[in-house]
């Protein structure tokens, strides 16, 4: 969800706005003073028109976010919903942080309902990233059965990012094992590691799981072999490799004699 912010936020905050008061909030942003700067961009608010009125509006939306006021920025993102002309991006921007606040706050059902209003409005990664939280948000309710299909539906989005598809898959991973369905898992988990772009993390961690599967039935040639493949991955994360290397001197050491 940091990477939806991060991506929605840069792109409003691009808009260049005149008045003293609003370059005073951008700056007391950039120092995150959030307090502060969502007093500045309130001040100036009652003197701006139209598009740099929308603008103001939102950033006190998130200014609320980034303290944590959740509640609170849902009030404020809903106020530019509800302004005239109001730009498609921006409108969007605004829906998918509704999303986002009830979904720190644990309220899927209501993130769900926002997200699924945004998708239509967004096409390449960023639409990608709604999809994928639309799966995790199923996921982490425990609907992996619906999860999965909603994570598959990154996979048929132009453009997706390699990071986001990966991470996509690699979820789905997950929910197949969650639901005992162990085969497809490591079909899937499999898919990761064959993909040539997927990030090194996500091909180790689907290794891993693939390795942890192959010692839990006992399989543990398997598992050695899979285990192995985590230290020779490129750029893999140091904790990965760690431990693989652990669960190898574990496997090893039970194959010793009188052990």
């Amino acid at each position: 969800m940091k990477r939806i912010a991060a991506f929605i936020a840069v792109a409003c905050i691009l808009c260049p706005i005149a008045f003293a008061g609003i370059e005073e909030a951008k700056k007391l942003q950039k120092e995150k003073k959030y307090a502060e700067a969502e007093a500045e961009y309130r001040k100036a608010l009652p003197e701006l028109k139209g598009e740099k009125a929308l603008e103001a509006q939102f950033q006190i939306g998130m200014m609320l976010k980034l303290q944590k006021k959740h509640e609170e920025s849902i009030e404020e993102f809903r106020k530019v919903e509800s302004m005239d002309k109001v730009p498609i991006a921006l409108l969007t921007a605004s829906i998918v942080e509704i999303g986002n606040s009830y979904s720190y706050q644990k309220k899927y059902d209501e993130a769900l309902t926002e997200y699924r209003k945004a998708l239509p409005n967004l096409t390449g990664t960023p639409s990608a990233e709604i999809q994928f939280q639309i799966g995790d948000i199923l996921r982490l309710q425990k609907k992996f059965a619906e999860a999965i299909g909603e994570y598959q539906k990154v996979e048929n989005i132009e453009g997706v990012n390699p990071s986001v598809l990966a991470r996509s898959i690699y979820y789905s991973g997950l929910c197949f094992s969650s639901i005992r369905k162990f085969d497809q898992a490591i079909e899937t988990y499999r898919r990761v590691e064959n993909m040539e772009k997927a990030p090194a993390s996500f091909k180790a961690l689907s290794i891993l799981n693939i390795a942890r599967y192959y010692e839990s039935v006992k399989k543990n040639d398997e598992a050695l072999a899979e285990y192995r493949k985590v230290e020779r991955i490129k750029g893999a994360l140091g904790r990965h490799v760690e431990q693989a290397k652990a669960r190898i001197t574990y496997i090893e050491n039970l194959a010793k004699p009188g052990e």
